[in-house]
Parts: structure tokens; sequence; C-alpha cells
């Protein structure tokens, strides 16, 4: 292999980088094909020359020479498809395309099968090929392809914009490059048997791929520094690549001379060292040289767009944040105008202008256009400016409806009539809050570039959050106006009210005292005179007892839930009064099992586990006989089988009363509102038609009380095993109890009899 094939090896690998680097950061259909275009210009066409002009036998003259072709085939149809997309996206005839396709289908066929394209291979220095009549229709075939390329390209050229027309300088030069050089060495100096200077194909195709990818730069940016920047990446990147293959030329040249295994070691670790710091060392370099080079020479967008969001986030007044946007907006894309216009009411519009000296007005109808604009940048991947809207009506008409194309030309002559080369959408929550209008940039007639579009659209939605925060500012602050208005007019009339509902709830609570004292005494003497009554019953004595009981256990019954009410009602005003005296819980456990031992069912059994010992609690003991008797009460409403347990034992400075059940259970969605004033837990029982009744207070004045003497309470239960209460008690400790005083209730209350 001679410096030439190595050089040309080179410069194939290096051809592809550009458009590889650019195709990263922007990938799109352009790049795509260009980068594909060049890795059949550049690497590959050059391998193949390398290995024909190498190749030591005529069979592999012969191969190298067919992949050659095939390769320059796929080169035309690849530069074919580029062209569709540079400068600007067209569709090509289908027809044309069609017979493209064929010819190059038959190129390929005649070529694979030894037909009239090569005749036979000639083993030379270099090499070459005889060739047949079949390869004048490759020759008119790949000329035809770069003629009509060329043509179709310039025919446009009138209606392209400035940065268009600048792309279309790289184009030409990109063309006649393969042209000079491709044409002669490649097609007409083979035709004659001469083979020598076919290396010159690749090279010069090098040449264009690397054209055509600095054309297609200029499109991504029209910063002169930001395509600078990229140039001077690439050619880094180059530099970088040939100083490694220089270094592996000179390490595999010094590691076929050594015989000591040691000194190959030694070799290799000196070769990873070196590349590990030229990458290093390289980077490092380039990054240093680019922010000394390129210093506040290219915009920061991220910067920009923190600075805009700094200044407009506490801006809550229209006006000012528009004004604000404006002037960030200006500073940021550099346009010679730009402006907003914004519907505040229907039908009135309020332009703000960044210029005093260009004022703009919309004569048309700003709902139709605000339509129109919508629909242009739908179908146009958020674009809407007047070189595209201009080339699209003059060269690319076919591909969309007849009313786009009038929405198009609706557009494009209100962005004319303005002066103005580009409208976007300020986007509100639900339809457009207004248009943002923006002149063409300054010291050209340049469109704007995808990164300062995207900046822009960055910063309409932030003002967009703006306007409508604004908006609302403004109508919190007539409504802070009206409101404080009825306010201080209504202050005066709740304060009475307020007045009026306290003593009303004071007159609530004493008139429920009294009933309940009222309707508990009479009860507790029909009670007494009952139990009388059985000692003097001669006639019949049981079935007259039978009827005894019944009253007497309904006047308990009433008694109880007199009890249940007070207390309730107490609790609800922070009226319960808590005497903390020495109390016996486990007297008060048996005491209260005693008095429902009637109550339990037939198969259900109640027992007690009481810890020896069990020390005396600090409670009130009134109020803890009620909330026992309320827990095994409701444990035997609703046990229809099984036992009733009552376990006391001593927990740190707690006494701890469980109450546990084989009943029903309570379901999870009733646990979640347990111990709620009125509610009851949706429970049948088998042995009785309807659920057991109850006031829903029992489990509230439970609730309550045992939180009042310092307690607290828990629930387990699981539907079909059973429930089991649990409360706490603190140990009596030396602590100073109180004495139930003796006063009068009536006279307590403030009132006479």
């Amino acid at each position: 292999m001679t410096a030439l094939d190595l050089l040309l090896l080179v410069l194939g690998i290096v051809s592809v980088i550009p458009c590889s680097y650019l195709y990263i950061k922007d990938k799109s259909n352009a790049f795509k094909v260009l980068m594909i275009l060049s890795f059949i210009a550049g690497p590959i066409w050059a391998v193949a020359i390398v290995l024909f002009r190498n190749a030591t036998t005529q069979e592999l003259v012969l191969i190298y020479g067919k992949i050659i072709y095939i390769n320059s085939i796929f080169l035309g149809l690849s530069f074919y498809f580029f062209e569709q997309y540079f400068p600007k996206k067209k569709i090509h005839n289908s027809f044309f395309t069609g017979v493209i396709l064929l010819i190059a289908g038959f190129l390929v066929f005649t070529i694979l099968t030894n037909g009239n394209f090569i005749l036979s291979p000639v083993l030379e220095k270099n090499n070459a090929l005889v060739l047949g009549r079949i390869y004048l229709v490759w020759m008119i075939w790949m000329l035809g392809i770069f003629s009509y390329g060329l043509f179709n390209i310039l025919r446009g050229y009138q209606n392209l914009g400035k940065i268009e027309k600048h792309q279309l300088k790289y184009f030409i030069f990109a063309i006649l490059i393969p042209i000079i050089g491709v044409v002669p060495t490649n097609a007409i100096f083979p035709l004659i048997g001469n083979f020598s200077l076919i290396w010159v194909g690749p090279v010069a195709m090098s040449i264009m791929s690397m054209l055509l990818t600095l054309g297609i730069a200029t499109k991504t940016s029209n910063n002169k520094y930001a395509i600078l920047v990229s140039i001077y990446k690439i050619l880094g990147i180059i530099i970088f690549i040939l100083g490694i293959s220089m270094l592996n030329i000179w390490f595999i040249s010094r590691f076929e001379s050594i015989s000591s295994p040691i000194e190959k070691g030694v070799l290799i670790f000196l070769f990873v060292l070196l590349g590990v710091l030229i990458f290093f060392t390289g980077n490092l370099l380039f990054e240093k040289s680019i922010n000394i080079l390129f210093k506040d020479k290219i915009p920061d967008y991220v910067a920009l767009r923190d600075r805009y969001l700094n200044i407009t986030s506490e801006s809550l007044h229209l006006n000012n944040l528009i004004n604000v946007s404006l002037e960030e907006l200006m500073r940021s894309i550099s346009v010679i105008w730009s402006g907003i216009v914004i519907e505040q009411e229907e039908g009135k519009l309020v332009y703000f202008h960044s210029e005093k000296g260009h004022k703009f007005n919309l004569k048309e109808s700003y709902n139709l256009l605000v339509l129109n604009v919508s629909e242009i940048l739908n179908e146009l991947n958020g674009i809407c400016n007047r070189d595209s809207l201009e080339y699209i009506l003059n060269n690319d008409y076919e591909k969309y409806s007849t009313k786009l194309l009038k929405k198009m030309e609706y557009v494009s002559n209100t962005l004319i009539s303005l002066d103005a080369s580009e409208v976007m959408l300020i986007r509100g929550a639900e339809q457009p809050s207004g248009l943002f209008f923006i002149g063409y940039k300054k010291g050209s007639s340049a469109s704007l570039n995808n990164k300062e579009r995207e900046l822009i659209i960055s910063l309409l939605n932030n003002l967009s959050l703006g306007i409508a925060r604004a908006e609302l500012h403004k109508q919190v602050e007539l409504a802070n106006d009206s409101l404080q208005q009825k306010v201080n007019e209504q202050t005066q009339e709740l304060q009475i009210k307020v007045k009026q509902l306290e003593e009303a709830r004071r007159k609530e609570n004493d008139m429920i005292d009294i009933m309940g004292h009222e309707l508990r005494t009479p009860a507790t003497v029909v009670k007494l005179n009952i139990e009388l009554l059985k000692k003097y019953i001669d006639s019949n004595p049981e079935e007259f007892k039978k009827y005894i009981d019944r009253i007497g256990n309904a006047v308990d019954t009433e008694i109880g839930l007199i009890n249940t009410l007070l207390t309730s009602a107490k609790l609800e005003g922070n009226k319960v009064e808590i005497k903390h005296n020495k109390v016996d819980v486990k007297e008060e456990i048996e005491m209260s099992i005693h008095g429902h031992e009637k109550e339990v069912r037939e198969g259900v059994s109640i027992s007690k586990d009481i810890e020896q010992n069990l020390p005396f609690a600090y409670a009130d003991k009134i109020r803890v006989a009620e909330v026992l008797n309320n827990l095994i009460s409701n444990a035997i409403k609703y046990t229809d089988k099984g036992n009733i347990s009552v376990i006391a034992h001593t927990q740190g400075d707690y006494i701890v009363v469980s109450i546990k059940d084989t009943g029903k259970g309570i379901s999870q969605e009733d646990m979640k509102q347990l111990g709620e004033k009125f509610y009851r837990v949706d429970n049948y029982l088998e042995s009785e038609i309807v659920r057991p009744g109850g006031t829903g207070l029992g489990l509230y004045v439970t609730f309550g009380l045992v939180k009042l003497m310092g307690g607290k309470i828990e629930v387990e239960s699981t539907q079909g095993v059973g429930s089991k209460f649990t409360f706490t008690l603190p140990k009596y400790k030396g602590q100073q109890v109180e004495v139930l005083g003796t006063v009068n209730r009536f006279e307590k209350l403030g009132l006479k009899r």
C-alpha cells in the first residue's frame, strides 16, 4: 500500500466527520441523506479503489471494479434524493424518479451478470478494466443526474430567501468539483483504458460532501460565529483522527521490529498513554481556544431565557409586562422591530411596539388572522414566516390544499403589509391570547434560525402565563375593593348575630341540662316503687313480675339514653366536668359485667381477665363506669355467639382495658367514621330481623370521655371475626383528688325552681 493509498483512505474517512457531527446536532432528513451520500462518496469508494489498485489477480480486479461502479450508481441515487431536501424540501415527479431507478437497476444487473459493461479485467500497474457499450449509458445517466440536480435548484433561485441563496453558492461549487475532477479522471479516461487517476474521484467527492455539509450548516444558524465554531470543531476532529492515524502507523512499525515481550508491553503502555493524553489535551485546548476566540460572539440562549424569566416573574401589570417582554425579545434576537397585539375585550385590540418609529396596525380581521396563523403553524411544524410562505406559494404548492394555500396567501400579504418576517401565536390556556410579529434581523433580510425561534417560543409561553397572571391580578384587585366594602357593611351585623348565637347556645345547653334532670328524677322514682311493689304481689306473682321487669328495663333504657344525651351535649359544648379520683377499675369492671349479665344471649359467655393487684386509676369514677357500660353493652348487642372478654392490665403509667368480642366485626369503611356523633354501624345479626338499636351517641361519648380523662382509645376489628376496643387510663400515683359538690343543679345554673 502506497502513501497515496493511505492518504486516500484517511481523506475518505475524514469526509464523513462533518456531516456526521452536524447530524448528531440536527437529525433532519437533509443531513441524513447527506451522511449516506458522504459514506458512499468517501470511505466506501476510497476503500474500493485502494483494493482495486492493489489487487494481484484478474479475478480480484474484476470484483473490485464491479464494486466501484455499483458504488457510483448508489452515489448518483443518493445525490438525486439529497437534492430533494436542499436548499428546500421538494418532491420530484414520480414518473421521472421511476425512470431513474429503473436505469439504475438495469446498470447494477448488467455489472453483476458480466454483461456489456465490463468486458475484461487487466492486471498491470494500478490495474485497469476493458469497458463495453453499456458504460456509455452509465456516463449519460450520471451526468444527467448531476446536471438535473443543478438545474432543478437554480430554477427556483428568485423565490429563495437570503439564507437559501447563500447556500446555493456552496452547492454550485460542490457540483463543479465532480464535473471538473471526476468526469475526466473517472469517466472519460477509463473509457480509453486509463485507470491511473481514478483515485481523484473519491477525493473530489469527499470535498463535495464537505462543501454541501457547510452549505446546509448555514441553514441551522445565520450567526457567522456559530458556523465558524462548527467548522473549528470539525477541523479539530479531523486533526485528532490524523494524529491518531500517524500514532498508529508509528506504533505498528515499531511493534513489528521489536522481539522482546517486555519491550512490546512497554510500547503498548506508551501507545495507550499517548492516546489518552492526546484526547484529553486536545479536548481541553479546543474548549479553551473556543472560549477565547468566540467569547461573547455567540448568543447564550439559556442565559437570555433565564434573564427574561427573572425580570418578568414578578410583573403583575399587563402594560409593564408586555413592554418589558418586547425589550427582552429585541435584546435576544436583534431584529429591526417587533410588536404584540392583544384582544383585551371583544373587538378591542391593544398594540404594543418595540420601536416608536415603527407603528403597525391590523386592518384585516384579527380573529381571522389568528385562525389562519394557527392552522399554518400546525401544518408547517410551528413555522409561519414570510420566506417559507412565499416559497410554498411559488414553488411547492402542489402538496397543499387550495383552502390552506389561500390562508397562506392571506397571512403572507399581511406580513408584507407590515414589513414583518414572521408571526407567532401567544397561546393562552384555551385559545390564543395574542399575536407576536417580528421584523427582519438587523443588517440582513434573513429570517430567524431554529435556536432563535425556539427561544422566542419559550419566552412567549411564559408571557402567556404572565398575561393570565396580570389579568387575574386585575380581577382580584377589583374584587378586593368590592369585597372590602361589603365586609365593612356586614361586619357589624355579623357581630350581633354571633352574640345572639352564643346566647341561644347557652340557653340550649341549660335547657338540656334541666330537661335531663326533670326526666331522670321521676324515672328513678318509678324504678324504686317497682322494686317495692314486688314485695307485695301475692296473686299470680310470676306473670305480674314479668311485666314489672319489662317496665324496669324500659326505665333503665330511658335513663341510659338520657345520660348519654346529656354527656354528648356537654362534650360538644366543652362543658363536661371531670372529677379526678382514685378509681378501682377492677370493681367497676365487675359491676358493669354483673349489670349486663341479663342481656347476654344464649350461646354467648362473658368473662374477665384482670391483673392481680391492679392499681387504681386516676379518673372520674362515674365516667369510667359510663365508658365500660357503653363498650360492654355494644359487645353484647353485636355478638350472636361466642365469647365476650374484658381484660385489664398495667402498661407503664397507664391501665389498659380491652373489651373483646366474637361478633360480626366492623367494615373498614365504617372504621373510618367510628366515634362520630350519631354514626351507627350498619351491622345485622343472624338472630334478629333488624340491627340492634342505638342513638349513635354511645361511642361518640365513650371516645370523648376517655380523651378527657387523659387516656386514648383504639379499635381493631375484622368482619366475621370480631372486634376489640382498648382504652387507657392514667394510673393513680398520689395525685390530688377532687370532691363533687352538693350544690343544687338549678342554683348552679343560676335558675329558680
